[in-house]
C-alpha cells in the first residue's frame, strides 16, 4: 500500500522572498499659531453682573384664636332611628332517644356470607383445541419484495497536477502605484511648563462677595385652645358585655355510649399457618466468611486476585477436629 497522500505527493515549495514593509511616515502638519486655551462659551459669552431680585414672599400675618365649633359633615347629617330590643331565640331542649342503639350497619344485616359458585370460563372449545394448518411464516413483504443488485459507485480520477511554467509576480497595485514623500516626524504640542505660584489663596467667590445673611426668627407654634373637658371621675371599668351578659346555667347532656357487653372468658388461639406450617431448618455459615475455611485447602491464586481452595475428603477431614468444633459454636450462635 502506497502511504503518501495526494498533498505530499503534488505539494512544491517555492521560494518566496520575505515581503517589503511599506508602512507611510505621518504627513500631519501642526499648527504654527499659539494655543489661546479658550472655548467659544468663554468668548461669547459676558457676564453682566449680579442682579437684585424682588423677593414674592407674601408676609407672615399671625391669626387670632378663634373658637372650635366641633360640627361634621357626620353630626349635621345623621338621622338618629330607634333600635329595638335583640330578641333571644330559646332552643329547645336535646332530647335522647328512647330505643337502645343496636350498633349494627346496612352491611352487617344484609351480608350473609354466603359462598357463590366458582366463574366458568366462557372461551369456546374450538378456540382451545389445535389449529388445522401450521403456520408458514409467510408475509406479504416476503413474497413480494425481490432482491436487486447493487452497482459500485464509480471514483472520480482527477488529473495529474502541472505546475505553472511563468513564474507568480508577488507586487500588488498598492506596491506598483504608491509613491512614496519624504515627510518630517511631527512636533509634540505639550504646553510648556510654567513655575508655580506661591501666592496666597483669596478663596473669594461670587457667592461668599453678593450673599448677605438675614436675621431671620423661628415662627412660634400655633396652637389650638382645648374644647375637650378631661375625665375627673374615677373610671368604671365595666363594658358593655359585662353589663348585658346574663349568665345562664348550662344543661347537662346525656351519654350516648351503648352500654358494654358481657365479653367471653375463653383463651385466644394465638395459632397462626405460619406457627403451624413453619419447619426450621438448619442455617449453613458460608466459609468464605473466615480467613482459612475449615475443611478447604488453599491451592492457588488467579490473575485475577480469586483464591482458590480445595475440598479435603473425610479422613482429612478428621484430622481438622478444631475447625469443625469452631463451625459448630458459629452454628449454635447464629440459631440463638
Amino acid at each position: 500500500m502506497d502511504l503518501k497522500p495526494t498533498y505530499k505527493d503534488d505539494y512544491r515549495v517555492w521560494g518566496i522572498q520575505k515581503r517589503q514593509n511599506f508602512k507611510t511616515q505621518d504627513n500631519l502638519k501642526p499648527c504654527t499659531d499659539r494655543f489661546s486655551n479658550t472655548t467659544t462659551f468663554q468668548d461669547d459669552y459676558h457676564f453682566p453682573g449680579p442682579i437684585s431680585k424682588e423677593n414674592f414672599k407674601p408676609a407672615h400675618v399671625p391669626m387670632g384664636p378663634r373658637p372650635f365649633d366641633g360640627l361634621s359633615s357626620y353630626k349635621q347629617e345623621y338621622i338618629p332611628y330607634s333600635v329595638e330590643p335583640y330578641k333571644c331565640i330559646q332552643r329547645e331542649p336535646h332530647k335522647p332517644s328512647v330505643i337502645p342503639f343496636d350498633g349494627l350497619t346496612t352491611q352487617r344485616k344484609d351480608y350473609k356470607g354466603l359462598r357463590g359458585e366458582a366463574s366458568k370460563s366462557v372461551r369456546s372449545k374450538a378456540a382451545r383445541g389445535t389449529p388445522a394448518h401450521k403456520f408458514n411464516c409467510s408475509t406479504e413483504f416476503r413474497d413480494n419484495y425481490k432482491s436487486w443488485p447493487i452497482r459500485p459507485i464509480p471514483l472520480h480520477k482527477y488529473g495529474k497536477y502541472v505546475p505553472p511554467e511563468v513564474a507568480m509576480i508577488m507586487t500588488s497595485t498598492a506596491h506598483a502605484d504608491f509613491v512614496e514623500h519624504q515627510i518630517s516626524p511631527a512636533v509634540a504640542v505639550c504646553p510648556q511648563t510654567q513655575a508655580w505660584n506661591c501666592s496666597p489663596f483669596e478663596s473669594k467667590s461670587t457667592m461668599k462677595d453678593d450673599y448677605k445673611l438675614w436675621d431671620a426668627k423661628a415662627a412660634p407654634l400655633i396652637r389650638g385652645v382645648q374644647q375637650i373637658e378631661k375625665p375627673t371621675g374615677p373610671f368604671e371599668n365595666t363594658t358593655t358585655f359585662r353589663a348585658d351578659y346574663v349568665s345562664h346555667a348550662p344543661a347537662r347532656t346525656l351519654s350516648c355510649k351503648p352500654i358494654l357487653t358481657v365479653q367471653c372468658c375463653q383463651p385466644l388461639d394465638n395459632e397462626t399457618t405460619y406457627c403451624t406450617s413453619y419447619i426450621p431448618k438448619e442455617i449453613k455459615v458460608c466459609p468464605a466468611a473466615f480467613a482459612n475455611p475449615p475443611g478447604y485447602v488453599y491451592e492457588e491464586t488467579q490473575p485475577r486476585g480469586h483464591r482458590l481452595y480445595r475440598k479435603l475428603s473425610a479422613r482429612q477431614n478428621g484430622n481438622t477436629a478444631n475447625a469443625a468444633r469452631k463451625v459448630n459454636s458459629v452454628l449454635d450462635y447464629t440459631r440463638n
